[in-house]
């Protein structure tokens, strides 16, 4: 049997996740319009149902959100790290072409051992309207769904996959690669 590092987690209401998602957008805008040359890096985990942070999600966040900052740290402009209950957040304003981020994020997404969890966002404002580079902009397949390794996205528009089997995916994927959890690098 699985160990569910979801079980007693603190639950989030949908309202709440709705707040945050538009608390999100309205913070992006407001970072790039105060530097609209630049590249911002949104940083969230892709975690289903109501239970956003547990001591596990935390220590990944926090390696993957050291990993970034570590590799932009020369382009560096501003960081902030939102420790929120709707899950954490993450932001680099970075110093560099938007499509040069997306592709590193993009590897980083795929080769860490944790990576798979993230949402890690390329913004950039084109005619002062918020841009999200996506993994489609470099011709790349989507993301894979943890449980049946069709497309993502489309798991999650069709409820493919119940709550309880996906959290139970993730567990096992975080509970394989414990180890790494006290690693420099996820």
């Amino acid at each position: 049997m699985s160990n569910n590092i979801f079980s007693g987690g603190k639950d989030v209401q949908l309202l709440e996740m709705l707040d945050a998602r538009e608390k999100r957008q309205l913070k992006q805008q407001q970072l790039l319009e105060k530097s609209t040359n630049d590249t911002l890096i949104s940083m969230t985990m892709n975690i289903p149902g109501s239970v956003k942070v547990t001591d596990e999600l935390i220590k990944i966040f926090h390696l993957v959100y050291d990993q970034v900052k570590m590799d932009w740290q020369s382009e560096l402009l501003h960081e902030e790290l939102l420790p929120l209950k709707t899950g954490y957040e993450g932001y680099f304003l970075i110093k560099e072409n938007a499509s040069v981020v997306k592709k590193h994020l993009i590897n980083l997404e795929e080769e860490l051992p944790f990576g798979r969890l993230f949402d890690l966002d390329v913004l950039e404002l084109r005619q002062e309207e918020l841009v999200v580079l996506s993994r489609k902009d470099f011709n790349l397949s989507p993301r894979t769904c943890f449980i049946c390794k069709e497309n993502a996205k489309e798991c999650g528009r069709s409820r493919s996959h119940s709550i309880e089997e996906l959290q139970l995916a993730i567990s096992d994927y975080i509970n394989e690669r414990r180890d790494m959890l006290n690693d420099k690098r996820s």
